[in-house]
């Protein structure tokens, strides 16, 4: 399809195009927890987020009794934060959290070690402030790091200092420090380093935070102004039913990581529709190019994502109705963290767009010019559209002066057909002038007019001019496909004209043609490889004539088609020059065809289904003749037969100038799997006598799409400790008949519990190809959060959607928590504190109270050892009475 030239009126009315801003920046949405991994490279301590180890020149650090090593983090040019940086608390009153492997360097002995968080102006930590910090108590001896069982393996949380938290914002350039302290005096500590997610010394300092603290997207369309395919303007308003080849959506930016560039593994672009519900699946998503902005940079560009959003050949990313559609931009961090930010645009309801094959038109004095112009509706719904041509000087007269489309369905067209004629004055020679053609759309509101102008140039012709064309009931055509019998002259009809001002003598040549293919001309009784053709101006008599054009193919060689270019020149002017080009299959007067100029391609085929084709066979040879029919490229199982009346045939006999009804009955393979340009399929007449004469003809058989899949999983239920992982197996089987890709995902999961799939090499994978009729596995693997307790279970939902048919299925893996016997005690002693101090109390009051009685029990013995009776209650204790008691 013919783009439009670069002057459209009003570039494109801009101001009405692109209400909506077309470069949007947006901070990246939701905090994570990132692990800042330790490494040391030449004697410095550094900090970085890859997963992977193997980052320094050192697995580990001894930091001798009393002194400290300090680790940056910095970007790969050394530099600090590229961003400001907040950091958010890690869980109440904790700045961060701590993983540690730490030994005593000593046969015997202990010490504590102490991290410190610092907010420093150098990697050297020498100036700053300090954060947060923890501690650790090390009393493990060092037999060896290749024994990670002998060593202590802790975790603790770095608590906030006073007057500090519960968030922090580290300025840009500012650098983060742990500093690494040993208080004891005696014994020096070795820390094990430069580990990664899956290393044997995970040492690292785990934050919350967002890094990516800046986002930009900015959306493109193809400029329809221009020929120029790599021509785009800047815009957020789309018009959803424009022809498929320009019908696209352009997306690029920027991301801004506070960690550096390097922090930055993938970016990704998704489209939802209007009304799409989070979790849905996308309409569009793709991976996009990254490329570093500049040393020291925190920035990465992205660029390289289209959006075909009305291409019939990627039926899932056709765009759906109207409206606003989310865009959203996802940051992929080295740790495989995402984090995104949104934006919009908008697929416009109205909208109109006008092209024609002839923007630049040549014509004759007194001459006229035709423009055919295509209307496309490019809106979503229903609209007529009026086209107005732009004035012209009085010379020149363009006419209708208005035409008004039918009313055109959504994405539907019409032609419009404007004449342009110029006064017959040999003057104007050389003149121009520029047309506008308006079309507005009738059913947009006034206040947001849809106008498209085509800008047209119609030059009156120089001095010289030719054309040549095939005249095909009354349309003049520049290419013409026909058929030619091998080893004889079969002649064609050629016009030539001359548009020029004045006679002229039009020299015609042929090129392209295969070797041994003769081409020659014949006018006026001269036949030759070259002839000249002399025409008086228009006006002067008929400028125009009727050459016949000579082909003889050869009998030889393999190839059947030949496409030959018919040339003219003028000899007033050489540089004016006209073409036609002949499209030339050859015949051995046999010719095998579709009925009636039928297609050659048929679709929607099922396994083990049959396709009809209706077959005519024409004979130009002398005589009767016996013609063998068979096949060729018939895929296992396929099989293919000929018919005449409804029997099977294998030979017919056909008679000079007879044409034969002929059936082709193929029989697609019961294991037929879609496959991307179909099959193919070579149908042959040849003569039985002469194997040289044969006609072949190519017919393309198209299996319907049928996608279709089902999860599994052998084992769906596991048990693991706090903070512990397990991995799933999870198949994936693709029951359609076409290769498929599935996006894996877990759109749920609990705070502080991660998923993540790997392939079968353990490399991380969000994509996984599988083949029509095969089944591929994938780990899942689920890491439970460190806060969990024994006893908790979750269910983890797991899906994958099919790129073909956006079907999803859902599998749920069930997670259990169970402690071992210690770790379940400790949790319980230390919940139940309070019934050990309960019991301490019950015991104190009956030792009190057993001792009491004891005390009683002695004076009950003493009182019966006494002979004396015990003396009666006195009524009186004063006078008489108490004396004779003592």
């Amino acid at each position: 399809m013919n783009r439009l030239p670069a002057f459209l009126v009003a570039a494109l009315l801009l101001g009405l195009l692109l209400p909506l801003p077309i470069l949007e920046t947006a901070s990246a949405e939701g905090e994570r927890d990132i692990q800042l991994y330790l490494y040391e490279e030449g004697g410095d301590g550094y900090m970085h987020t890859r997963t992977e180890g193997g980052q320094g020149n050192a697995s580990s650090v001894t930091i001798a009794a009393g002194g400290d090593f300090n680790f940056a983090l910095t970007d790969e040019q050394d530099r600090g934060l590229r961003a400001a940086l907040t950091l958010e608390s890690y869980r109440s009153g904790a700045a961060a959290h701590a993983w540690v492997w730490a030994c005593v360097d000593a046969l015997f002995g202990g010490s504590t070690l102490e991290l410190w968080l610092i907010d420093a102006s150098n990697r050297e930590g020498t100036s700053g402030t300090t954060l947060a910090r923890g501690e650790m108590t090390v009393d493990t001896n060092c037999p060896s790091f290749a024994e990670p069982d002998a060593n202590d393996n802790d975790n603790f949380d770095l608590v906030w200092e006073s007057g500090i938290g519960p968030d922090y914002e580290l300025a840009q350039d500012r650098y983060v420090v742990v500093r690494a302290y040993n208080t004891g005096d005696d014994d020096a500590i070795k820390v094990g380093i430069d580990s990664g997610a899956d290393g044997e010394t995970p040492t690292s300092l785990e934050v919350t935070t967002n890094p990516v603290s800046e986002v930009s997207l900015e959306s493109e369309a193809l400029n329809l102004a221009t020929l120029d395919d790599d021509d785009r303007i800047a815009t957020a308003n789309f018009e959803p039913e424009l022809p498929a080849e320009l019908a696209q959506a352009f997306f690029s930016g920027t991301a801004l990581n506070a960690f550096g560039a390097y922090d930055v593994k993938a970016l990704r672009v998704d489209v939802y529709d209007p009304g799409d519900e989070p979790g849905d699946a996308p309409r569009f998503s793709g991976s996009a190019t990254l490329a570093t902005r500049g040393v020291g940079s925190g920035y990465v560009d992205y660029s390289g994502l289209t959006w075909r959003y009305n291409d019939p050949d990627n039926p899932s990313q056709k765009q759906q109705g109207v409206g606003t559609y989310q865009v959203r931009a996802t940051v992929v961090n080295q740790q495989d963290l995402e984090f995104t930010a949104d934006f919009a645009l908008q697929m416009d309801l109205y909208g109109v767009y006008v092209e024609t094959a002839q923007p630049e038109q040549t014509v004759a004095v007194g001459g006229t010019a035709t423009y055919q112009l295509q209307v496309y509706n490019s809106g979503a719904q229903s609209d007529t559209v009026v086209i107005t041509p732009s004035e012209t000087p009085g010379d020149w007269t363009v006419s209708p002066d208005t035409w008004e489309s039918g009313s055109l369905n959504s994405g539907g067209s019409d032609t419009a057909t404007f004449t342009v004629e110029v006064a017959n004055d040999v003057e104007m020679v050389g003149d121009s002038t520029v047309i506008s053609f308006s079309a507005e759309s009738q059913t947009a509101p006034a206040s947001q007019p849809k106008v498209f102008a085509l800008t047209t140039t119609t030059t009156v012709g120089a001095e010289y001019g030719v054309s040549l064309y095939f005249d095909q009931d009354g349309q003049h055509l520049t290419s013409q496909q026909v058929e030619a019998v091998a080893g004889e002259w079969n002649s064609f009809t050629l016009m030539v004209s001359n548009l020029g001002q004045a006679a002229d003598s039009i020299d015609l040549s042929a090129s392209g043609q295969l070797p041994g293919w003769d081409v020659e001309f014949e006018y006026e009784n001269v036949s030759s490889s070259g002839v000249t053709v002399n025409l008086p101006r228009q006006g002067d008599g008929n400028h125009i004539a009727s050459v016949t054009v000579l082909v003889e193919p050869t009998e030889a060689g393999e190839e059947d088609i030949s496409s030959i270019q018919l040339t003219g020149t003028s000899q007033g002017n050489s540089s004016k020059t006209a073409s036609a080009t002949l499209e030339v299959t050859r015949t051995f007067g046999l010719s095998l065809r579709v009925a009636q100029d039928g297609s050659t391609s048929y679709g929607n085929l099922q396994p083990g289904g049959t396709q009809e084709v209706h077959l005519t066979l024409h004979s130009e040879l002398e005589d009767s003749h016996t013609a063998r029919l068979y096949t060729q490229g018939l895929e296992s199982g396929w099989s293919a037969q000929f018919k005449q009346s409804g029997q099977t045939v294998t030979e017919v006999e056909i008679d000079s100038g007879e044409s034969l009804p002929l059936d082709l009955v193929v029989t697609v393979a019961s294991s037929a799997n879609y496959r991307d340009g179909g099959y193919l399929v070579e149908a042959f007449a040849e003569d039985v006598g002469d194997p040289l004469v044969r006609s072949r003809l190519v017919l393309t058989f198209n299996m319907a799409l049928a996608a279709d899949f089902q999860l599994s999983s052998p084992q769906k239920r596991a048990a693991v400790g706090p903070g512990e992982a397990h991995s799933f197996t999870l198949e994936i089987d693709n029951l359609g008949n076409t290769n498929d890709n599935y996006t894996l995902q877990a759109p749920s999961v609990p705070s502080g519990w991660r998923v993540s799939f790997y392939d079968s090499d353990g490399n991380s994978v969000g994509v996984l190809p599988v083949e029509a009729g095969r089944t591929e596995l994938v780990k899942v693997r689920v890491t439970a959060s460190d806060d969990v307790r024994n006893g908790d279970s979750e269910a983890i939902t797991v899906t994958a959607t099919s790129e073909f048919s956006r079907d999803q299925e859902e599998l749920v893996f069930t997670v259990e928590i169970e402690e071992g016997f210690g770790a379940r005690l400790s949790r319980t002693l230390g919940d139940l504190w309070y019934v050990f101090v309960l019991l301490g109390l019950l015991m104190a009051v009956g030792a009190a109270m057993y001792y009491r009685s004891e005390d009683w029990e002695e004076d009950e013995e003493w009182d019966e050892e006494s002979d004396e009776p015990s003396p009666a209650p006195a009524a009186d204790s004063t006078g008489d009475d108490w004396d004779d008691w003592e």
